[in-house]
Order: C-alpha cells, then structure tokens, then sequence
C-alpha cells in the first residue's frame, strides 16, 4: 500500500461539490477543468494509482449565475413597469 493509503493499480475518484463557487459579487470562481494527473473539464476525475499523484483543481474567476438572474429579474421588472406606464398613458 502506498503511503496515502491507496493500493497500487487502483484508481481514484476525485470530485468537486460544486463546479461554481460565489466569490465577491457579481463574481464566481468557475471550475474550468483537471490538471496535473487529474485530467478533463468534468467534475470528477479518476486516478491511476501507481506512485505519488496530484490533482490540481484549475478556476477562472467570471461573473456568476446569480449576477446574470439578476440582471434578468431587473430587466424584466424594468419592462413590465414601462409596459404598464405606456398603458396608463393610453389615450381614451
């Protein structure tokens, strides 16, 4: 057995929780993909275990999804109120 604990020749999983992470808003640290000897862009990655190993979790800091709901609900909400100025407005 190796010393982390795992035997040679098998593999391990390794996984994040959340592939968005809220930072200060409007920004998110976005899970953007594996390196070392973690490799892809899904959220879990196995590991051939045959020596010491690393897996390095690569971010990209971006606006997030709660930035853009937002500015989803404002918009909307903007829209609906001059929809409804404009026919309050209306000429009878």
């Amino acid at each position: 057995m190796g010393s982390g604990g795992h035997d040679n020749g098998t593999n391990v999983t390794v996984s994040l929780a959340s592939r968005e992470v809220l930072a200060e808003f409007p920004y998110a640290n976005i899970f953007v993909g594996w390196g070392g000897d973690a490799q892809g862009n899904n959220s879990s990655s196995s590991i051939l275990m045959d020596g010491p190993k690393t897996a390095i979790a690569r971010w990209e800091r971006r606006l997030s999804s709660l930035f853009y709901i937002c500015l989803g609900g404002i918009s909307f909400g903007i829209a609906l109120v001059a929809v409804l100025f404009l026919k309050s407005t209306k000429v009878k």
